[in-house]
């Protein structure tokens, strides 16, 4: 019994002899050189050709199905080389999480999905590089790793096809980690995309989502309106909008991002022009979709241009704090019978008998500007050469809102009202 203990001591010593750190490190070389294997021989049967010319990458399905790595206390990970392969095992590997299965449209911005996993204790941040030709703008470039709870890094960046034949830029990452610098790079892509044409009406936006969330429409001038639209997108190419061939449109405000845009956009336009149409293309089902609104201006004595809604509302709050405030001092006089309590009633109804019937009238001043918004860098709708009389019904950021004889709205500098 003894000589065969002995026996079977000496064939495993060398395993016993293994610290726990150790014992992963080969476990996981082994794991990823039987990848790197199997990777291979799929390569050899892969047919790099489909419906739209898209060379797809690399295959990197198996490494969903692998036990990630939780780097949650990396000091117990053996050091790294400075290269990216150690015996025969990576320890940086980078995936293409949503590989382009579809036909693509010049102008469209698409998502790509990454997906790194290092084996390593980081030393500073992840560096991270795209070289192509102009024909694919990345449009966040500078878009920050996120790190999994399971220690894997995940980043989303939006890519612009700006040409028929199109290259998806090569992707390297590279990251300093104890040990020296390790680097990984996913190919190009090369693919051909489909040119929207044939549509007079359609406004250069593919998008995910649109929603047109508000119109107004108003006079401009004798012969044209100004049509102002707030817009909400998904992922969308809404920096690209043109509502026909009309010169004098642009944004006003709003924020604009390749995953979520909502912005005030406007557009001076004919009058005689009957509806103001404009189509998108939509990704979820591959159509044209019409954005129609009548060309016909309405009152705008009670709106703003900036937010698009009903100064009303506003009175209407202020009717609800008002009535409030005269129940308190009602109920505060039949307590205390006090004339301080009946003042005060008299001064809530006074402000509003002043603010609903009694109007604030001014002149602008020669060579007021009158813009679309209370910003010093909004558009101007109006510069007026001699005085005029305008009306107030509003006051914002040093900007009065004001509105002329004529029925056209705008918000003008304090400095050039003359009341």
């Amino acid at each position: 019994m003894l000589r065969i203990a002995f026996s079977f001591l000496c064939l495993f010593a060398p395993l016993l002899a293994l610290t726990q750190a150790e014992q992963i490190q080969k476990a996981r070389e082994e794991i990823f050189q039987n990848i790197e294997n199997e990777g291979s021989m799929e390569l050899e049967e892969l047919n790099p050709s489909d419906s739209f010319g898209v060379v797809p990458p690399p295959p990197v399905q198996s490494l969903e199905e692998l036990p990630t790595p939780n780097l949650a206390n990396p000091s117990e990970l053996p050091e790294q080389p400075s290269t990216t392969e150690q015996n025969g095992a990576r320890s940086l590997y980078l995936s293409h999480l949503n590989p382009l299965s579809r036909s693509l449209y010049v102008g469209e911005v698409v998502p790509l999905s990454y997906k790194l996993v290092v084996f390593g204790e980081l030393q500073g941040s992840i560096e991270t590089t795209f070289s192509g030709d102009n024909s694919v703008i990345i449009l966040n470039d500078d878009s920050p790793w996120r790190q999994n709870s399971d220690g894997t890094f995940n980043n989303t960046f939006y890519a612009q096809i700006r040409s028929a034949n199109f290259t998806i830029p090569k992707l390297k990452v590279a990251i300093e980690v104890q040990g020296g610098e390790l680097s990984q790079e996913i190919s190009a892509l090369n693919g051909t995309a489909i040119t929207l044409s044939g549509n007079p009406l359609f406004s250069h936006v593919i998008a995910s989502d649109f929603s047109l969330d508000d119109y107004k429409i108003t006079s401009y001038d004798t012969q044209n309106n100004l049509a102002v639209f707030a817009i909400s997108t998904g992922i969308s190419n809404i920096q690209d909008l043109r509502i026909g061939s009309y010169p004098r449109q642009n944004y006003e405000s709003g924020v604009m991002s390749p995953e979520k845009s909502a912005i005030i956009y406007y557009v001076i336009i004919p009058k005689d022009v009957e509806p103001i149409a404009f189509d998108y293309f939509s990704t979820q089902d591959f159509q044209f979709h019409r954005i129609s609104v009548s060309n016909i201006p309405i009152d705008d004595r009670v709106s703003t241009q900036s937010d698009l809604k009903p100064k009303r509302t506003i009175s209407l709050f202020q009717l609800s704090v008002g009535g409030g405030a005269i129940l308190f001092l009602l109920l505060a006089f039949a307590i205390t019978r006090s004339w301080l309590c009946l003042c005060g009633i008299a001064l809530v109804i006074a402000y509003f008998i002043v603010d609903i019937f009694i109007t604030d009238t001014a002149r602008l001043l020669p060579n007021a500007e009158v813009k679309i918004l209370p910003t010093f860098n909004s558009t101007v709708i109006i510069r007026q050469e001699t005085p005029l009389s305008v009306e107030i019904l509003d006051k914002r950021n040093g900007f009065y809102k004001i509105v002329t004889n004529d029925g056209r709205i705008g918000w003008v500098r304090r400095e050039e009202v003359e009341h």
